[in-house]
Order: structure tokens, then sequence, then C-alpha cells
């Protein structure tokens, strides 16, 4: 029960900060933080929407995570169900990593034509060591799907 608060406390802790930052302080925009007073109210809700994606992405992969963890404690190792799980624990991160990099960049567009900006402020950093590694868990979950297949066919050998 507390695992099952705390994967999605995170996130919207996450969010609701975010939150009040955007609305009442100085937020960190694409062109560099900005004084939240000088922002349209459009503008504002369009940058907690588009950032509050990650996050929920996030909770959604700790959600991945415990789900894996309770069928590995129920001796559940090399089964479809925790396959799937891997693989979806990889999707997951890999949306992450471009997540949060494709919801800067649009809220660059935002501010643009929201805020009648004279340039367009595109800030683009990508994170690969994120996206390397949801690389990565989907590979192993290729690996432990071939590895659930040969201990099926292993088993009806016997």
């Amino acid at each position: 029960m507390v695992t099952a608060v705390l994967q999605w406390l995170v996130p919207l802790a996450w969010i609701a900060i975010a939150t009040v930052a955007t609305m009442h302080g100085d937020p960190e925009l694409p062109g560099g933080p900005a004084d939240a007073s000088q922002l349209q109210l459009s503008s504002k809700i369009a940058f907690v929407l588009l950032t509050s994606i990650a996050p929920l992405l996030l909770g959604l992969m700790l959600r991945e995570l415990h789900q894996l963890l309770l069928l590995y404690a129920g001796g559940e190792v090399f089964t479809a169900p925790a396959v799937v799980r891997i693989h979806r624990m990889g999707v997951l991160l890999v949306a992450y990593s471009l997540a949060d990099q494709v919801a800067f960049l649009a809220a660059g567009l935002v501010l643009y034509f929201t805020e009648r900006l004279t340039e367009v402020p595109l800030v683009y950093q990508l994170h690969l060591g994120e996206l390397f590694i949801g690389l990565v868990v989907i590979l192993l979950g290729r690996i432990m799907g071939m590895a659930c297949r040969m201990q099926d066919e292993l088993s009806l050998t016997v």
C-alpha cells in the first residue's frame, strides 16, 4: 500500500511544485528564467501541461517497476508477465527521456506564439543517458523473453 502511494506521490509532487513555480515564481522556461507575473495565463497553463507529461511517464514507470518487483517476490522471474513488465519499463524510460525534451521544445513554440516574442526560444538538450538506459532495458526484456521461452522448451523435454 505504501509503495502504491509513493509511486504516484513523487510525480504528482513534481507536477505540483512545477505548477506553483510557473504560476507564482520564476519558472525555468526555454528562453531562460522568467518572471511569472509577466506571462499570460494561457502560456502558464500550456507550459504546466507540457512539462507534466514526463512526470506522469515516470509514475507509470515506477508502477511497472513495483509490479515487476511483486512478480519477483512471488518467484516469477522467467515468466511472460515479468518480461512484459521489463519491456514496458524500457519503453516508458525511452518515452520519458524524449517527452521531457519534446515538451520543452513545444513550450518554446507556445511562448513564441502566445507571448509575441521576437525570436523562437528553442533550446534542445538530448539526454543520452536516459535514452541509452531505456534501450538497454528493452534489450534486457528481449533477452529475458528468450530465456523464458528456452525454460519452457527445457521443461517440456524433461
